[in-house]
């Protein structure tokens, strides 16, 4: 178990950033705080989790409120690193934190989100939309879900406080981990999830807790993301990049089009080429 890491303030972002032999996740965790300090007014403190603080480089460092580090290693030798998500709990700085994917964009200020996330004391996305604006009704990605009867959760952007109930959600979502081929093998019905998702994981937890209307508000519009992922958007395959099918148009923090839609929402880009040596600069003369 993680050493409680010790609340530095109220509210404030946090990732986990652990680079893979495919994928420096610790420069796209960049590239999101920088997004973040550009587009937001009030609440703009950032924090990351890596697996050595002390090979963060140094413009990184400036942009980092926070490097915490991960500690030992439940992933090790995973292509994705997803088996530490349920240490966010324990490594957070902040009594009020919005959990965000590594590969995401804000892109415009959510201030107004705050007062109707802290209503809840762990609330997911539930619903997510296209590049267009559309909620999206697509379950390609969502058959363990539909097989199972669990409510839809995403990870990739939520919000969770400091509390016994969180912390006793979290210590599932670590134990569903730890014992994640009896679960697949004996609890899901046609699944095939032999190293599962954080949003599987997680969604489980819920399921097991019964705790879908505490932690999953479908009558709210927020928090959602757009969800680059192929088969959500269309006219586009998995292997191909969408920057290149679609178009990524950035103009300013505030003002970025995919195609020719402008985005209002957190984008979650997945496909790493947006993340270019060109984009980061921009944000950092945003931010200079």
């Amino acid at each position: 178990m993680p050493q409680r890491e010790q609340h530095k303030e109220q509210c404030g972002f946090f990732t986990i950033a652990q680079n893979t032999e495919d994928c420096d996740y610790v420069r796209l965790a960049y590239l999101l705080a920088l997004s973040i300090k550009a587009t937001q007014s009030e609440i703009k403190s950032f924090a990351v989790a890596v697996d050595d603080p002390d090979a963060v480089p140094e413009k990184y460092r400036k942009v980092f409120d926070y490097i915490i580090p991960i500690g030992t290693d439940d992933a090790k030798g995973d292509k994705w690193k997803l088996k530490n998500e349920w240490k966010s709990f324990y490594l957070t700085p902040f009594k009020e934190t919005i959990k965000i994917e590594a590969d995401m964009l804000m892109t415009q200020d959510i201030k107004d989100w705050w007062p109707l996330m802290r209503q809840h004391e762990l609330l997911f996305t539930n619903r997510i939309t296209d590049f267009r604006g559309n909620f999206s009704t697509k379950r390609f990605y969502r058959q363990v879900f539909d097989n199972n009867m669990m409510q839809d959760v995403y990870n990739g952007f939520m919000y969770f406080r400091y509390t016994k109930w969180v912390n006793k959600y979290f210590d599932v979502v670590r134990a569903l981990f730890n014992e994640w081929t009896a679960i697949n093998d004996n609890v899901l019905i046609k699944t095939n999830e032999p190293v599962p998702t954080t949003d599987v994981v997680m969604g489980v937890a819920v399921k097991i807790m019964n705790a879908e209307s505490k932690c999953i508000n479908p009558g709210m519009s927020i928090p959602s993301f757009v969800h680059m992922k192929a088969k959500i958007n269309g006219g586009y395959k998995n292997d191909d990049h969408w920057p290149n099918k679609l178009g990524f148009f950035w103009q300013s923090p505030k003002h970025i089009k995919i195609n020719s839609v402008r985005q209002h929402l957190p984008i979650h880009y997945h496909d790493k080429s947006v993340a270019t040596d060109e984009l980061i600069s921009k944000y950092e003369k945003e931010i200079a």
